[in-house]
């Protein structure tokens, strides 16, 4: 079983003066999408507070360009419903780089990769199934023309560099009755670039 819909990265560089001041969406734990069920954390971090006292209102957060809720983080069991683009700010300053969050149902299989991919970091790829859906067969992740079979879920891609940038999904094989059934992940663009972007899911 395949998802088909792309899930499509853009970088922006920031470049206004005031950018240090600009707060930053932060995914816990940091993978996008997520599954229908999973507890979701999403902080509104703020480099330097004028401040050393803050209230639950000076952080506000938006949901798909709308109020959403009050407060420095978001903590929350995650339905489909909650996905959509997330942005916050803080005391009525700048908005942060929206992050777009995926919920997806527990019946596909999904590639997770974290929210911030910079050149220098380590690079973790989750092919990841839905709780009632397990396996003892090996994971095989795809990169363009380049494929590795791990026995893990995760696959860890040391010090990144531009490279690493291309199209990725992976594949598991679920042992049914008297066969096995393939299950394809939706295929992810991973740019390795920026340190700000939009992950989008339509």
């Amino acid at each position: 079983m395949s998802r088909l819909t792309p899930i499509i990265f853009i970088f922006l560089a920031v470049k206004n003066a005031d950018a240090s001041e600009r707060p930053i969406v932060t995914l816990d734990p940091n993978w996008n999408p997520v599954y229908s069920g999973d507890k979701v954390t999403l902080s509104c971090m703020v480099g330097s507070p004028k401040s050393g006292k803050y209230t639950k209102n000076d952080y506000i957060w938006y949901k798909d360009g709308k109020f959403h809720i009050y407060g420095e983080k978001k903590e929350f069991t995650a339905i489909v419903a909650d996905s959509g683009s997330y942005e916050c700010s803080y005391k009525g300053g700048t908005h942060s780089v929206p992050v777009q969050l995926c919920v997806i149902p527990q019946d596909y299989l999904i590639l997770q990769t974290p929210l911030a991919i910079v050149e220098g970091d380590h690079l973790s790829l989750r092919c990841r199934s839905g709780d009632k859906y397990k396996t003892d067969e090996e994971t095989i992740f795809y990169k363009d023309d380049e494929k590795w079979v791990i026995t893990d879920d995760i696959l860890h891609i040391p010090n990144v560099t531009t490279a690493a940038t291309g199209k990725y999904k992976c594949h598991k094989y679920f042992r049914l009755v008297l066969a096995f059934d393939k299950w394809i992940s939706a295929e992810e663009y991973v740019t390795v670039q920026g340190i700000l972007y939009l992950h989008l899911c339509f």
